[in-house]
């Protein structure tokens, strides 16, 4: 399998730990890494962990000017996903089987789910969440979640086949032109986008519970640790979290309402923050966008 994420220069501390850890769990695998700037920073030569950079100049976006002058930092680096993929495809045309990563993604053991599934079907996607909520929980779950779309795109699988090359032109043209985060007009970048490809796709939907762990699922999903020291999420491995929106102090404790699994959760977020912190966040995070 290929690895790919896309990152801004402010979030290379997390593309860096997400590729460390996706190598450990996945060694023969590549791991290229799209960054939206006009150069390369210092720290990716320093860690060396990607096996390819390509600056997103180099995917030839014929629209590129536009979106740098409609799009914030934030959209612009959603809106190029599809031109991401197509230069996976063409670039490494003998890998079958390709995995988008967010940045602020870190693997915990092998997808062996997915790399199974992919060889039935062309597409994979997560739901943000897989059991209906309490009847007193709606609104804090099923109505806030669907308002950014049903499928949480920190993750996305693909295949080098036809039908792959058809969901990235669907995904280039309405990204190219609505990747806006407006929530009045019923638009969350590309995710709103999503929840119509498996009606025109070959796509499985994954309801692995140990698949894009993050905080809007934490109450339905239950770690735990079995007697070799593997986490464990509702009895099945842990395989990746979303660490999107964790990293700030209490919301583990906040999002989680089962009492067994708030060490586990609070372990892992704190080691977390360790790993980004010591790869520089504090200086990270401050780098401007090279484009504005």
């Amino acid at each position: 399998m290929l690895f790919g994420t896309i990152s801004c220069s402010d979030h290379l501390h997390l593309a860096i730990n997400m590729a460390k850890s996706a190598k450990k769990h996945h060694p023969n695998s590549r791991i290229v890494l799209c960054l939206v700037e006009k150069s390369i920073h210092p720290i990716l030569w320093s860690q060396n962990i990607f096996d390819k950079i390509v600056l997103v100049e180099e995917l030839n976006i014929p629209e590129w000017n536009n979106l740098i002058k409609k799009y914030n930092r934030y959209e612009t680096a959603i809106s190029v996903r599809g031109h991401f993929f197509e230069y996976l495809l063409n670039t490494f045309p003998n890998e079958k089987k390709y995995i988008y990563l967010d940045p602020d993604t870190k693997v915990y053991s092998p997808f062996t789910e997915v790399d199974s599934i992919l060889d039935n079907f062309n597409l994979v996607l997560t739901p943000h969440i897989l059991t209906p909520a309490p009847k007193n929980k709606i609104s804090e779950f099923e109505l806030l979640l669907f308002h950014y779309g049903v499928y949480n795109l920190g993750f996305f699988a693909f295949t080098n086949s036809e039908e792959s090359f058809e969901y990235i032109e669907f995904l280039k043209v309405r990204l190219t032109n609505y990747c806006y985060v407006d929530m009045k007009k019923g638009l969350y970048a590309d995710q709103k986008w999503i929840d119509a490809v498996p009606c025109f796709f070959n796509t499985y939907i994954l309801k692995h519970p140990g698949y894009n762990v993050a905080i809007w699922n934490f109450p339905e999903r239950l770690f735990s640790m079995n007697n070799n020291g593997q986490i464990l999420v509702n009895e099945e491995p842990l395989r990746f979290i979303h660490f999107s929106g964790l990293i700030k102090d209490g919301l583990a404790e906040y999002f989680n309402r089962f009492g067994s699994s708030k060490p586990i959760i609070v372990a892992l977020q704190n080691e977390y923050l360790t790993e980004i912190e010591n790869l520089g966040k504090v200086d990270i995070e401050k780098i401007p966008w090279s484009f504005k």
